[in-house]
This record gives structure tokens, sequence and C-alpha cells, in this order.
């Protein structure tokens, strides 16, 4: 067996080259597209003449040159992705023949070992930036491919090249077998199709969305109990083919990663860490690397908002949003943003014809745009990033070079659904850098803070001409980020991988759909938890199902209101309007929680208990039973009860109806209800309240964990530190809080007795001052409380 080990020092230290081919073609990028690159790390190979075997700290993966059959494993030998029967790599549609490897020479820094196969030109080795393997692969109709290895930290990239294209041929695809019998989460919108949320069966994801049910497009999958995750990132600059996509095929027998209509698939990941902590990280590190980045959300996002369409609809003007949002004001509701879908452009125009506004509805936008300011608000309009060919912006766009084309050089056609159902449409070529800067620029026409992304492109189009959207290729994250990146407020809802603004809302809603807390699982486990619900009443008035969409709303990312709460009884819209106030109220400790979720890749503001106790078996059942349960931070359980029905009597005399009773599950720990102060000290099984009664007025929401809240005034200008008796005495716990603006952290070290907090005495350790306490009572539960100054630390003994 020959070893060899790569340093740490060489940006080339290993490249596996082919014969019979005129070039490398290696894995190179421009320095433009490459704005990210993932750190190598060290890591060993080792050739016994039939299995390469590269292993790191984290992990170990083979390639076995028998039918190029690939496998991984963690740091301790357990297999994740074991051999494929028949192969591990398909490409140019080939079946079952053979497929060789034909790669002649490995070097490192000291040309200590090479490999020498017979008749195989010695070639120089691959520039690029990351330590690598580079094997070249022949298929059994004599197609070559290039397969690139990329070790990393807690992952493994690796990437295919086509070297012989054939137009129609283009497909590439990974195979691995043996996965763990193992429950997978995530895939976005399609995450609560099949079994996904249960144990692995056969399930194949389409990973191409249609730009209506299906909006938020992933190919991420976690196994948090085996601490492994697996994706696939098709870029738009590797798009060759209109109807280029991804599919996952996932079952203990299969994972499949496929790319169609591609010449080379650069980023496919198998994520192995030791917790699913660093399965997320490592997540994040894919999607910057492969273009698709998260974005650091803004606050104004997540406060209380209004959507103009669940009262308005299309028939928005000036006058009534104004009306409608001051009556929210009057009622005392904490408005911090609206959004306006139509209606604000000129006749026959759209969301594009920047700047010409309706002035019959809209008769004075700077007076408008000033009325949101003065009270506090956020406006936000309906954005789609197409325009009508019968518009000066397509013609602009064609001119330039700013639409997307067709492989003969033309601008492409495409259709809408919805509004402006019979006018040809160029879509924006988001992958253009010119193209976005001038985007930005006509944006601005408009004068607003911020975009609700709404592109409705047809999947059946109407314009016979008309071509189908990639909305798998992330065209939607890059025309929102750059106007995310400018400051702006931007709602996601197409997007492909990441979530490109500070809220990813769910497509439209109607009523007490299960597929409401359904999908704010599967967009927290495919690490995009800033989930906005949708506006409450988008599509129905029934006032039970709004106040149990309110109070659900509350404990997610951020909330909106369409229909009025007070045309509803009293105790309904108190219970409407008190959650609103929670949410506003404790916004600093969700906000917090998105932050560290950009900053670690972890889905800290809606954390599945699946997610977060991986290893407990009792969690991964939950929601067979309505029981909708996730994490807030490192504090809060929500537990919003959403589509149950309680059932009163017997056989036929029986009565059923959506109520709030309803179990909630406490994992091992000290958790106290928010509502009544009544303490629950669970054991590591963890324990399940029958018959919770959540009750109109009740926050569906338990404190445990690390305890320590955030909390602010009305005016968001004092903010304090809610102390809950959860820490086991003697212990030390630091808690971090990151300020609205994302980057101004305050650490507080818990060092207090938990029964006797009244007696705890708090230090500004960065002035070195004592603070004024104070203790709230929950019903027979003490609270301590302090004001804080955000960006100085707190040490309470």
């Amino acid at each position: 067996m020959k070893l060899f080990k790569l340093s740490l020092v060489a940006l080339v230290v290993s490249t596996l080259v082919g014969c019979n081919s005129s070039s490398s073609n290696n894995d190179d990028t421009t320095s433009e597209e490459k704005k990210y690159v993932v750190p190598s790390i060290d890591f060993t190979a080792a050739d016994d003449g039939q299995v390469v075997t590269v292993e790191t700290s984290d992990y170990s993966f083979t390639i076995d040159r028998d039918q190029i059959k690939l496998a991984a494993f963690d740091k301790s030998g357990n297999k994740l992705a074991g051999n494929f029967s028949s192969r591990g790599i398909h490409f140019q549609g080939s079946n079952l023949g053979e497929y060789n490897v034909v790669y002649c020479q490995a070097e490192n820094l000291e040309n200590e070992i090479d490999y020498l196969v017979p008749e195989c030109d010695l070639q120089e080795a691959d520039q690029s930036e990351q330590k690598h393997l580079h094997f070249v692969i022949e298929n059994d109709k004599n197609f070559l491919a290039d397969l690139f290895v990329y070790p990393q930290k807690n992952a493994i990239r690796l990437s295919i090249n086509l070297r012989n294209v054939v137009v129609g041929s283009r497909d590439l695809a990974l195979l691995f077998s043996e996965l763990p019998d193992s429950p997978v989460y995530g895939f976005g919108d399609m995450g609560i199709k099949g079994n996904m949320m249960g144990s692995v069966g056969d399930s194949a994801i389409e990973v191409k969305g249609d730009g209506h049910h299906d909006r938020f497009v992933s190919s991420f999958g976690i196994m948090p109990e085996h601490n492994f995750g697996f994706a696939q990132l098709v870029s738009g600059e590797e798009r060759y083919e209109p109807e280029a996509y991804g599919l996952v095929e996932v079952s203990p027998d299969k994972l499949k990663l496929h790319a169609f209509g591609v010449d080379q698939s650069k980023y496919n990941y198998l994520f192995i860490g030791d917790n699913p902590q660093e399965v997320y990280k490592a997540f994040s590190e894919a999607k910057k690397e492969s273009g698709f980045p998260d974005v650091q959300p803004y606050v104004e996002a997540f406060g209380v908002g209004w959507e103009a369409w669940p009262s308005l609809g299309y028939n928005t003007n000036q006058e009534a949003v104004i009306e409608d949002l001051q009556a929210f004001i009057d009622e005392g509701y904490p408005m911090r943003w609206g959004v306006i879908g139509s209606g604000f452009w000129e006749r026959h125009g759209t969301t594009t014809t920047f700047g010409r506004w309706n002035e019959a509805d809209y008769p004075d936008p700077e007076g408008m745009i000033d009325w949101f300011h003065d009270n506090g608000l956020k406006i936000m309009f309906g954005l789609r990033p197409n325009f009508s060919v019968y518009h000066p912006e397509a013609a602009e766009a064609e001119t330039n070079g700013y639409a997307v084309t067709n492989s003969d050089g033309e601008p492409a056609i495409f259709a809408s659904w919805e509004y402006p159902k019979d006018q040809p449409l160029y879509m924006l070529d988001a992958f253009n850098q010119d193209a976005l800067a001038w985007w930005r620029d006509k944006t601005a026409l408009w004068g607003v803070d911020g975009w609700k992304e709404d592109t409705m492109i047809s999947a059946t189009p109407v314009v016979p001409e008309a071509q189908v959207t990639p909305y798998h290729d992330g065209f939607a994250n890059s025309s929102m980020k750059v106007l995310h990146d400018r400051g702006d407020i931007v709602m996601a809802r197409n997007a492909y991988m990441s979530s490109p603004g500070s809220m990813q809302r769910l497509n439209d809603t109607f009523g007490e759909q299960l597929r409401i807390p359904q999908l704010v699982l599967a967009y927290g486990a495919s690490a995009a938890p800033n989930v906005y619900t949708d506006g409450i009443g988008n599509a129905s008035s029934e006032c039970a199902y709004l106040t149990r969409h309110t109070l659900l709303s509350a404990v997610t990312a951020t909330m909106a209101f369409g229909k009025k709460p007070w045309t509803c009884s009293e105790l309904e819209e108190q219970t409407m309007k008190k959650a609103a106030l929670w949410h506003q109220t404790y916004l600093p400790t969700i906000h917090s929680a998105a932050v560290k979720a950009f900053q670690t890749g972890y889905p800290y503001t809606a954390t599945p208990l699946t997610i977060a106790y991986p290893d407990n078996p009792k969690v991964r059942t939950l929601y067979e039973q309505n029981m909708w349960q996730w994490l807030i931070g490192e504090s809060l359980l929500a537990h919003p009860v959403f589509g149950s029905e309680l059932c009163i009597g017997n056989g036929e005399e029986e009565e059923c109806s959506y109520g709030y009773i309803q179990d909630v599950y406490l994992p091992e720990g000290r958790w106290i209800d928010f509502n009544t102060g009544e303490i629950y000290d669970v054991d590591a099984l963890g324990d399940t309240i029958k018959n919770y009664d959540h009750g109109q007025q009740r926050i569906p929401v338990f404190v445990g964990n690390k305890g320590i809240l955030i909390t602010q005034d009305e005016h968001e200008e004092k903010f304090s530190a809610e102390v809950w008796p959860v820490k086991p005495d003697g212990e030390s716990d630091d808690f971090q809080y990151f300020h609205h603006n994302g980057d101004t952290l305050t650490l507080i070290t818990n060092e207090s007795l938990r029964d006797n907090l009244s007696a705890a005495i708090v230090t500004n350790l960065t002035t070195n001052q004592q603070m004024e306490t104070a203790i709230k009572n929950v019903g027979n539960t003490e609270v301590l409380i302090f004001d804080i100054t955000p960006g100085h630390d707190y040490l309470i003994k």
C-alpha cells in the first residue's frame, strides 16, 4: 500500500490526472465566480491497488476502482453511505456497463509518491485553490468525465465534469447505498411530501419548484440521529438546458444525487459531523461555496406586519391602505411593516414598470411613503423579476443583454399563470452582474423599503411560445439578494437552497392547513428557519382559525395580519392582540436567534425537536399526533395548537371541532409554563403533558434550557433580561444576545441559585456597576429582571 500525506500549506497537493485527453479540463473557475473558497483541511490518502482511502479527523471516504464505487464513514468507522451495487457514478446515459479509472499520477509537495498507469501521458497538476484528488473516468460508451474529491471540514465535496458532450445525454449522478434506516428531514417545500418526515422509504424529490405550491426548493437532507447530511447544488452557471434540475432519491438502499441538463455538477456534498450543529455549519459553508449564501436578517422584518391582499385583494389604493393600517394602529397593534402587492403601477403596468404609478388610485405616493415612516412602518411592494415585452424595461434589458436568452442568443419568452396572463415576458438574467446592478438601480425608482418576491411564471405556459421558468437554479436568490445587500427588507418566496431575504414566506395558505406547521418544521430542518407563515386570514375569515394562526405566527420569526381581529369575539380579539404584543416584546430574543442561525447555519429561529434532540426517539413521531413543536433560540419551546380536533361524545353523537386541547411533549431538563409558572422537572426520557389546555390568551411557549429571554419596550429603546429559574445550581452558563444591528453582542453569565433568584446580584462587567433588579411573579415562580445595555456584559451570582 502506498501512503501519502497532503500538506496544509500546499494549495495544489494532489491531482490524479487523466489520459486520452488533450487537456486536463479541470475544475477551475474564474476569480469572479469563486467568491468564497471553503478552506482545505489536512488529510491522508492511501491506495492498496483496489481502493483509495481518504482519511480526515472527521471521517473517511473510499473510492473503489471496481465500477468507481464510493462510500463514506464517520470517524468511528460507522458506514453512513456505502458502495452502490452497480456503480457509484453515472454519466452520459450509460447503464450498467464498465466504468474504469484511467488516472495517472498523484503529487504532493515533496513528490514522494507517483502513480503510474501504463499508456498514460503525464500532465501538469491542476491549479485548484483547494487540495483534492482528481480521477478521470471512462464509461462503457467511451465517454470521459473528471471526478474531483475535495475533503473539507465535516464535508466531502464531489465534482463531476463531462469531457465529451453529446446533445441530449447531459446527465450526471452519484450513487450510494446502505444508508442508515433513519428519518431524514429537510427538502424545503418538498419536505412534507412522501414520508420524508418519518422513516426513510423509497422517496424521490425533484429539486425543482413550480413557482406556485413549491417555491422554496432544496436538496438538503439531514439524518440527525447519525449526524449525516447530503445536498446537491446546481448553479445557474452550470445549466445548459432550460429544464436543467436535480433529482434526489433516498431510501435505505440508495442515495442518488442526479443532475440533468448540465455539463458539470460541481457541488455535491456529504456532511459528516459529531452533532447536527457541525452538519449545518458545513452545509452553510457549502452554500457560500456554491453561490447560494445565507443572508443576515434585518430586525425590521421581524416585527408585526400587514399584507394588503387578505383585506383588499387586487383592488388596492392609497386611501384604503392607510385606512386599514391606521385601524390596526388605533386598536393598539404594534405594526412595523406593510406590504402592497399590486395595484400601485400604471394602467397595464406591472411591478417592473419602475416608478410609474397608478395616479388615480395612488395620487400622492411620496405622501403615502412618508405616512408609513412617520408611523414607524416600513413599506414593501410586490416584485417580479420579469418584464412585459410591451414595456420599455424589456427593450432596455434586451438591448443591454440583461434578459435570459435562448441558445440562439435571443431573449427567451416566459408567461405568467396570473397577472399579466396575456403578455409575453422577459426574465432578468440573475447571473449577469451588470443586469443585477441595473435591476438594483431600477427598483430604487419605487422609493420603498422592501419587497415581496412573487414571480408567478407559469409551469403550463399560457403564451404559446413561452418556456417554463427554471425555478430550481436560484434566479430569485441572486435578484433578491442584491436588494437585501442594499439594505432592503426582502420577503423571499421562490428560493433555491438558501433564503435570500430576512424572511422566508410560505406559499399562500387557505385556512387551517396542516402544511403551515409542517413547513415551519421542514423549513427549519432545511436551514431556512426565519419562517413567515403568510398573512393571517389570507383566504379565511373564520375566527377560531384566525386566533390559532395568530398564536402560531407569534412564535415564528415574523407575523402579519390581513383580516381585522376585532371583527371576531372579544376574547378572540384579545387573544390575537396579546399574541402580537408578545411577539413584539420578545422580538429581541427571536431576532437574536436568527442572527445566530446566520452565523452558524444551525436553525436556531425554529429548531425542530428532531434536530435538537437527535437521540430521542419520542420526538420523531410527534407530528403524527399533530404536536407541532420547535425551539426558539436556546430558551423557548414553542408548542402551538393547530389542526387538532377536540371530540366530545361517543359514536354517532360525537361532535368534533378544532380546539385548544393538545398534548405537549417536554424533553429532558426543567421547563416552566410561560403562562402559569408551573415547573416541570423532566428526566432523560422526556415527559408528555396529556390534554394540555392551550386555551385562548395563553402564549404557546415553555421556558427552559438556558432560561434567559430578552425583551424590549414598545418604543424599542429599553431592553431587559428575564432570568427564569431553570439553570441547575452549581453550574455556570453563558447566554449570548445579538442586538438589532446583528453585530453588537451581550454576554450574560448566569451563576445564580435558581430557587433564590430574589437574592441574586447582577453586575455590569463592562462598567463594573451593580444593577438594579426586580422580580416578576408568574404564578408561584419568581423571574429575575434587569435592564441591559446592548454591547455590555453581565454576571449573575
